[in-house]
């Protein structure tokens, strides 16, 4: 009976342990990458150029080639966060400031990244260049190539007025 109750236990021990979730599948999976909105001045007695960061009355953005209305008419916004495409190597955004829409394309490299057994992969991405029609935006910059769960917190990309 001593035995019965210790070998129950130590069972009960042994599914306990082998349904501890991976640490790793808790984390955030969604890889974004972020646009900051800038306005550049410049100086014409110390030939400087600076960039401020540039909150937006309205910004409207949809998915070109998709159904997908990412931000709809949000109020005072300086940055935005947007999803790459998984499936091609070109991301195609139709964005509205106040009334004035530009196209920002942006080309990228996707990489699909192991996490573990249990979790499986992620897309994760690399951004190769981006450009934009020059409606409302006078030109864009790439800031940081990375795309993945650990920079989805910094700026990839400089859009600028």
């Amino acid at each position: 009976m001593k035995y019965t109750k210790n070998i129950i236990l130590l069972l009960c021990l042994f599914v306990g342990a082998s349904c501890v979730t991976d640490e790793q599948c808790r984390k955030d999976r969604y890889v974004r990458m972020q646009l900051g909105i800038y306005h550049v001045t410049y100086d014409g007695t110390t030939k400087v150029r600076t960039a401020t960061a540039l909150s937006i009355d309205s910004i409207t953005v949809k998915g070109i080639n998709k159904d997908s209305l990412l931000y709809n008419n949000t109020k005072k916004i300086s940055n935005i966060i947007l999803p790459l495409n998984k499936l091609d190597t070109i991301s195609r955004y139709q964005v509205t400031f106040n009334n004035i829409t530009d196209t920002v394309t942006i080309l990228h490299t996707n990489y699909d990244t192991y996490l573990s057994m249990e979790c499986g992969c992620i897309k994760t991405h690399k951004i190769d260049s981006a450009y934009s029609t020059k409606h409302f935006l006078d030109s864009v910059s790439v800031k940081t190539n990375n795309v993945n769960t650990s920079t989805s917190a910094k700026e990839n990309i400089k859009l600028y007025k």
